[in-house]
C-alpha cells in the first residue's frame, strides 16, 4: 500500500513543485516593479517562495528514492530517472527564463563591465580606480556606480578577463553578453552536478542544485560572477572522486583566478591524500592548482597588470552580511575582533583536515564534512558575506546535506532588506536583525545535527 501511495502521489507532487519554480521564475517582472521601498521584501519574498518549493521537491524525490530504490540497484529506476527528468527541465527553463531579469539587486554587473572596459582600454584596473583622473574621460561614457568610485578592482584575472570579453560589446550589449555567459556556467553546473549525483548514488539531492534560490537568483538576477565559482567547485569534486588528480587541481586553480575561495578546496584534498599514503598524487594535485594560478597571474603581470586590487580595502572599510565578525567587533576592539577571527578560521580549518584524516582511515564514509567546513570556514569569518558567496559553497551541500547548511543559504538573503531604505532614499543602512537570525538559523542547525542520530556516524 505505502508503495503504491508513493508511486501515484509524489512524482505528481514533484511535478507540481517543479512548474511552481518555472512560473515564479517567469514572473521576475514582479520584483523590478515593486515599490523602491518594498522591493528587498519582494526579493526575500520570491526567494523564500522558491526555497520552499525546492525543499518539496527534494522531499517527494528523496522519500520517492528511499522507498523505490533498492540496495541492488546501480542507477535510479524508471520512476526515479522521469522524476529527475522533470527537476532538470525545471532547472534549464528557470534559468533560461531569467536571462532577461535586470540585475537590480546589486551594481555588480555595471562593475564588471566597468573593470573590463577600463582594461581594453589599456588603463590597469588594479590600479586605476572609476575616481581616477586617469579613467576620466572614460568614465564620461561609461559610468560606474558611485558605491565603487573609491575602489579598485578586485578580482583575480580569469575573472578580469571574462568582463573584458563582455565589455567588448559595449555597455547595452556587454549587459546581455554577461548574463548569457553567467547563465551557461549556471547551466553547466546544472549539467555537470547531474552527473556527479549520479556517480555517488545520491540523485535524490539533485533538487538543491537544480532549483535553489540561491543559484537561480543570484545568477539569473544578480547575475554574479560566483556561478563560475559554483562551476569551478563541483566540477573539482567530480574530478576528485574520479581519481584525476591533476584534473582536480587544474580545475581548482581556474575557480581561484575568478574567486580565491576555491583555492582552500586544496586543503581536504591533499589532507586525504596524504593520509591515504598516496604523496605522488599530493603533489599533481598541489603543482597544478598553483601552477594554474602562477600562469594566470604571470600573464597579468606580462600585460602590465599589477593584480593584487583593493580587497584589502574592502574587508577595511566594509561590514556586511557576517553574524560572527559582527559580534566580535561589537565586543571587542577592531585589532582584538579581527585576531579572534583569524584564530576562529584556524579552528574551522583544522578542523576540517581532522574530517580529511579521518575520511582516509575509513571512519567515515567520504570528505564531505571536510569539504563543507573548508568552504565554509572563509564565509563565516569573513567582515563581508553577501548572499552570492555562499554559491560556491552549495556543491559541498550536496555532498551532504544538513539542517545546518540548509538554514544558513535559506536564511542569508535577509540582508537584502537593506535594498527597501537603498533603492528609495540611496541610504546604504543595513539592519542588525538579520545578522540575529541568520547567525541563530546556523545554531539551531548546528544542534539538530548533532543530535540527530544519522549525524553522528560520520
Amino acid at each position: 500500500m505505502m508503495r503504491k501511495t508513493i508511486e501515484r502521489v509524489f512524482p505528481s507532487l514533484l511535478q507540481w513543485f517543479c512548474v511552481l519554480v518555472v512560473l515564479v521564475c517567469g514572473l521576475n517582472s514582479v520584483l523590478v516593479n515593486a515599490p523602491l521601498a518594498w522591493r528587498g521584501w519582494a526579493y526575500i519574498s520570491v526567494h523564500f517562495s522558491l526555497t520552499l518549493l525546492m525543499l518539496g521537491a527534494w522531499f517527494s524525490l528523496h522519500l520517492q528514492s528511499s522507498v523505490l530504490h533498492t540496495k541492488q540497484e546501480s542507477m535510479p529506476d524508471h520512476q526515479q530517472k522521469q522524476a529527475l527528468l522533470w527537476v532538470l527541465i525545471a532547472g534549464v527553463v528557470s534559468r533560461l527564463l531569467l536571462i532577461d531579469a535586470p540585475a537590480f539587486t546589486t551594481h555588480d554587473v555595471q562593475r564588471y563591465l566597468w573593470d573590463g572596459a577600463v582594461a581594453i582600454n589599456g588603463l590597469d584596473p588594479y590600479r586605476v580606480a572609476p575616481d581616477s583622473p586617469l579613467a576620466q574621460t572614460l568614465r564620461s561614457y561609461w559610468p560606474t556606480p558611485e558605491e565603487h568610485a573609491a575602489y579598485p578592482t578586485l578580482y583575480p584575472p580569469l575573472a578580469l578577463a571574462l568582463f573584458a570579453f563582455s565589455a567588448l560589446a559595449g555597455k547595452t550589449g556587454g549587459i546581455w553578453c554577461w548574463k548569457i555567459l553567467v547563465t551557461a556556467a549556471s547551466l553547466g553546473s546544472l549539467l555537470l552536478g547531474y552527473r556527479w549525483l549520479l556517480r555517488r548514488g545520491t540523485p535524490q539531492h539533485f533538487p538543491l542544485l537544480a532549483l535553489s534560490p540561491l543559484l537561480l537568483l543570484e545568477t539569473g538576477v544578480g547575475a554574479h560572477v560566483d556561478a563560475f565559482s559554483a562551476l569551478a567547485v563541483i566540477a573539482a569534486l567530480y574530478a576528485f572522486e574520479t581519481a584525476r588528480r591533476g584534473t582536480a587541481g587544474f580545475l581548482i586553480g581556474l575557480g581561484a583566478l575568478i574567486k580565491l575561495l576555491p583555492l582552500v578546496l586544496l586543503l581536504p584534498f591533499s589532507i586525504y591524500l596524504l593520509r591515504a599514503r598516496q604523496a605522488r598524487q599530493t603533489c599533481i594535485l598541489i603543482l597544478g592548482a598553483l601552477s594554474t594560478v602562477a600562469i594566470g597571474y604571470g600573464v597579468a603581470l606580462l600585460l602590465h597588470l599589477r593584480p593584487v586590487g583593493s580587497i584589502g580595502l574592502l574587508f577595511q572599510r566594509w561590514r556586511f552580511g557576517s553574524p560572527l565578525y559582527a559580534a566580535l567587533e561589537a565586543n571587542f576592539s577592531m585589532q582584538t575582533a579581527a585576531a579572534l577571527a583569524l584564530i576562529c578560521l584556524a579552528m574551522l580549518l583544522a578542523a576540517s583536515a581532522w574530517h580529511a584524516w579521518r575520511a582516509a582511515t575509513n571512519q567515515v564514509k567520504d570528505i564531505s564534512t571536510s569539504v563543507q567546513l573548508a568552504l565554509a570556514a572563509p564565509l563565516l569569518v569573513s567582515p563581508v558575506t553577501f548572499p552570492w558567496y555562499l554559491c560556491a559553497f552549495l556543491p559541498a551541500l550536496l555532498m551532504r546535506p544538513r539542517v545546518s547548511t540548509l538554514l544558513w543559504v535559506s536564511a542569508v538573503p535577509l540582508s537584502y532588506e537593506v535594498l527597501n531604505a537603498f533603492d528609495s532614499t540611496g541610504v546604504w543602512a543595513p539592519a542588525i536583525w538579520p545578522l540575529w537570525v541568520i547567525g541563530f538559523s546556523i545554531l539551531l542547525g548546528l544542534l539538530v545535527d548533532f543530535y540527530r542520530p544519522s549525524s553522528k556516524s560520520n
